[in-house]
């Protein structure tokens, strides 16, 4: 992996999460994830995902078969991203419990990221929309972009077209933080 790279820090998290814990780990494959990842700049108050507000007409699951409606899985590489509670006006039981476990408010951040090169990081991801973009749902949160940014970005449609290694490289990695991301 080229260490001049702009997904440099997404390949080291990668290595970092599972070198010497994932048996079937394979640095090359990472290299092939580039093919699937958006690199985007994004300009202060850009969003980057914003929370479908279509559930307010319908009941039942935070779900969406529509492409335009399904979270990615977003890592910040430089620049600063909220990640904002972003209900509208759910009342399904999984999202209030969410909400109501993490003491979340509505219109408020619940994930701030700031990556400068004085910080020292390399990224900071991916968001909290792990568990959205594995059910290939929809998310009741928005990312937006506090500074002029950049984010790697993986598509729930790249998601599909990964390779059975690579899906199961990224599953491992996705999974290793999941303890990470049920505690904050």
């Amino acid at each position: 992996v080229n260490p001049s790279s702009p997904l440099f820090g997404v390949w080291l998290d990668f290595h970092v999460w599972l070198d010497s814990y994932f048996p079937s780990y394979n640095p090359q494959l990472l290299a092939q994830l580039e093919d699937y990842l958006e690199i985007r700049k994004l300009q202060q108050k850009e969003v980057v995902y914003r929370a479908p507000n279509f559930r307010c007409l319908q009941s039942g699951a935070w779900m969406t078969e529509a492409a335009e409606g399904r979270v990615p899985l977003v890592w910040l590489l430089q620049g600063g991203v909220d990640h904002i509670w972003n209900p509208h006006c759910e009342t399904e039981q999984a999202v209030r419990a969410f909400q109501d476990l993490h003491r979340l408010q509505p219109g408020l951040p619940f994930e701030k990221a700031r990556i400068s090169e004085t910080t020292g990081s390399w990224c900071a991801g991916p968001f909290s929309t792990m568990r959205a973009f594995l059910a290939a749902t929809a998310h009741p949160g928005t990312l937006i972009a506090t500074d002029a940014s950049t984010v790697a970005i993986l598509r729930q449609e790249k998601y599909d077209e990964l390779s059975a290694d690579l899906r199961k490289m990224l599953n491992a990695y996705l999974l290793r933080q999941w303890p990470t991301y049920v505690r904050t």
